[in-house]
């Protein structure tokens, strides 16, 4: 080998090496970008989650307090009693021959 063609093999290996490290220098700081990003996306997806959990249990606390149950079950009987009232009556007026001929004998 000439001196000649190991200047331009030396050269051509030097550019070479150049094109890598120019290459590993993008995919470098494509590859932080990459990673601030998801770390932002994971930041903000905690925040959420924290929000709407603490939310959820705030309003839930609440409905969890004595006064709050009691009044929702009286609420609840009260909406119902006519409902349960006709379905008594209705049982009531079925039955009530069979009862009597079961209190006769």
């Amino acid at each position: 080998m000439t001196t000649k063609e190991t200047a331009g093999a030396v050269e051509s290996e030097a550019s070479r090496l150049a094109s890598v490290e120019k290459e590993l220098n993008t995919l470098e700081r494509r590859l932080k970008r990459e990673a601030r990003m998801s770390t932002f996306v994971t930041v903000v997806v905690l925040a959420l989650l924290s929000f709407y959990f603490a939310y959820g249990y705030r309003e839930f606390s609440k409905l969890l307090q004595p006064q709050e149950i009691v009044s929702l079950g009286a609420a609840l009987v009260d909406d119902n009693v006519s409902v349960v009232r006709e379905a008594i009556q209705d049982e009531v007026s079925q039955s009530a021959p069979v009862w009597a001929e079961q209190l006769s004998s």
